[in-house]
């Protein structure tokens, strides 16, 4: 039972983070449908608020973690009292919160019945420890810390950066960790007890955005389009991602779905209104990319680039 409740509960704890940025920054065309946008506005703004609370000199997420939950909800209040959260299609979207919910539950169900205690596991990958080794760091130490083997030359001389610290920071792991070690802190759990947990809401979180994708891109009907949603839920390729806990992957896969929605809106009616009014949007899948799988810079354009 710790598996689904400790599951939902990042879920919910990453839209809850995301609601007031989503409402504030959607193009008001389709404001009515900000929850849609909820996953991706929650997890850009975790990892922003432990990259500046890292580059500030902060000891950790274990310090500030809970203090920084002031933050999307002052994000909330603020986009209330603008009135942005009201009108959503709720009737419209209630059906994917069903099948966004299950998909989850199939996807834990394995890790609670292989095990009594929160862990993870991992098929053929050494990310998972990766990720916990730089949520560690993230969620103990400040970024000027030299203690220990933080400052041993040998063990952080990777040819890129001087000290272990920025190994996470400004490489191509740091979203995951800065995730991991936030609702870590948070939860008042350890890395690696989340981090399959999280990899597993990843992709739970990315059906609402391949159903937009299919009700706005491929005019799909909404039945189709949950239809759509649900065969990425359950694909082998999908479920094999999060045996490998290809958080980055996830991630990217998240971004490329913002980005290839803008670019396909920006090329059925251009005006530069509505390229300031999708800029906010783009911004926050650029952040993703670059913060957990930078290699695909140019190539998450591609599937805007094919459409135009």
């Amino acid at each position: 039972m710790a598996f689904y409740l400790v599951a939902f509960g990042l879920a919910l704890h990453v839209l809850l983070w995301g609601a007031g940025l989503a409402a504030l920054v959607v193009p008001r065309p389709w404001r009515r449908f900000w929850p849609v946008f909820c996953a991706p506005a929650g997890l850009g703004l975790q990892s922003a608020v432990v990259w500046a609370g890292a580059y500030s000199g902060l000891a950790g997420t274990d310090v500030y973690g809970r203090w920084s939950e002031l933050v999307p909800v002052a994000l909330l209040a603020w986009a209330v009292r603008r009135g942005a959260v009201a009108g959503v299609a709720w009737r419209r979207l209630g059906g994917l919160g069903l099948v966004t919910a299950g998909c989850l539950a199939l996807l834990v169900h394995p890790l609670a019945h292989a095990s009594r205690y929160l862990t993870t596991a991992s098929l053929g990958s050494c990310d998972a420890a990766d990720y916990a080794a730089g949520a560690r760091v993230l969620q103990e130490f400040s970024r000027g810390d030299r203690s220990g083997f933080l400052g041993l030359t040998e063990v952080v001389q990777v040819a890129s950066v001087d000290n272990f610290f920025d190994f996470w920071l400004r490489l191509n792991h740091f979203t995951p960790s800065a995730l991991i070690a936030l609702n870590g802190a948070v939860a008042g759990l350890q890395g690696y007890q989340i981090i399959g947990l999280l990899t597993a809401v990843l992709l739970a979180l990315s059906l609402p955005l391949v159903y937009w994708l299919a009700r706005t891109v491929l005019r799909c009907p909404a039945g189709g389009s949950l239809w759509l949603a649900a065969i990425y839920g359950l694909a082998p390729a999908t479920w094999y991602a999060v045996a490998q806990v290809a958080i980055g992957q996830l991630l990217a896969a998240q971004a490329i779905a913002l980005l290839t929605w803008a670019g396909i809106c920006l090329w059925r009616r251009f005006s530069w209104r509505r390229a300031a009014a999708l800029a906010p949007l783009l911004f926050l899948a650029y952040w993703l990319v670059l913060g957990s799988y930078n290699f695909i810079v140019l190539v998450c354009l591609v599937p805007a680039a094919a459409y135009a």
